[in-house]
């Protein structure tokens, strides 16, 4: 405000109007609240009353958008009216208390408490262009954004002083799950000897006969599949998800025919209905009719005929193989398909 206090207010407001906005337009795109208004500033308030769980990660990229966008605007403001503009950031975390102010004409949401005052002096604290925040902000927005410590700090109304850190940039971050591996996963437990598989492919038959032994301990796994039968759910089955669907599947379809153990034939009317979904899965992937007739140098007709299951075996196998080497995930379905034609 320093800045301005020389000049006539219609130009000082023209100057300052759109550095509010900007600041407006920041907390807005990150879905938080502009609570209080204020001659050169805002109070912006993030998980209420729309919460998030992630709020802080929220306010602190809402506080970087908001440099960015007033350092843009400074530049044209400065070449024009030789003015430096810099503002100043502070975030803090915690509980808080909301409430609407106001009467018929007027009604203003805002937020009181020790919260908002240490927020309120964090700003305060940080020198123009700078973001200040608490621990209790870190806290909750570890690894999404770069920070450096300040060290403890008096904060006048507090007996205690306050470790600060200023943002200087966005970090690597960009999940919860990331943000977990930042401060260190737990480790697994009694699950060495299949955290060790590194992916399922080539483990297949291993991972169906532990899934078994898992759920009948006392049963042998051959009484439940034939080793036939067993093979096939290995060969035509990738992913642990895949393995489990349909291994559950059989099994169900089993019990309802009473026919123990499982034969290859059960696996075969079990998967083979499936070759319904290819073309749904495909365009869901997103390779439709279109895309796939490119990827296979063949016409549409032919696309859907193989989809559809009407190709000779041989011209199965071989789509299903440029499918494969392709890397497009339908190795499972598609497989089935194949098989049900080879064998039908």
């Amino acid at each position: 405000m320093e800045l301005l206090a020389d000049r006539d207010p219609e130009e000082a407001r023209k100057i300052l109007d759109p550095i509010i906005e900007h600041m407006m337009e920041a907390v807005h795109r990150y879905e938080g609240t502009v609570s209080n208004l204020m001659g050169d500033g805002i109070t912006g308030i993030f998980g209420a009353p729309l919460a998030h769980e992630d709020h802080a990660v929220r306010a602190c990229y809402a506080a970087l958008r908001m440099q960015e966008s007033v350092k843009k605007y400074a530049e044209g403001v400065r070449r024009t009216e030789g003015i430096p503009i810099q503002i100043r950031v502070g975030l803090n975390s915690g509980e808080i208390v909301v409430r609407s102010i106001g009467s018929d004409l007027k009604m203003d949401y805002t937020a009181v408490g020790q919260t908002t005052h240490l927020a309120a002096r964090m700003e305060h604290m940080a020198t123009p262009g700078t973001i200040m925040m608490t621990p209790d902000t870190l806290r909750f927005a570890e690894g999404y954004v770069q920070v450096k410590p300040i060290g403890l700090v008096n904060v006048k109304g507090l007996r205690e002083p306050v470790e600060v850190y200023e943002i200087m940039g966005a970090g690597p971050v960009r999940s919860r799950l990331q943000a977990a591996a930042v401060r260190g996963l737990t480790r697994f437990v009694r699950r060495d000897a299949e955290t060790e598989l590194e992916g399922i492919q080539g483990h297949q038959r291993r991972y169906i006969t532990w899934l078994l032994e898992q759920c009948a301990a006392e049963v042998d796994p051959r009484d439940i599949l034939t080793p036939e039968a067993l093979d096939l759910l290995a060969e035509r089955l990738i992913t642990p998800l895949r393995i489990q669907h349909y291994l559950t599947r059989v099994l169900e379809q089993a019990y309802r025919l009473g026919e123990k153990p499982v034969t290859p034939a059960l696996v075969m009317r079990t998967l083979a209905p499936d070759m319904r979904d290819l073309e749904p899965t495909s365009t869901r992937y997103g390779y439709n009719r279109k895309a796939l007739s490119e990827l296979l140098n063949i016409c549409q007709a032919e696309v859907r005929a193989f989809l559809h299951g009407q190709l000779p075996p041989g011209r199965t196998e071989e789509l299903h193989n440029q499918l494969l080497a392709s890397g497009i995930p339908l190795s499972d379905r598609l497989s089935a398909a194949e098989n049900h034609l080879a064998t039908g």
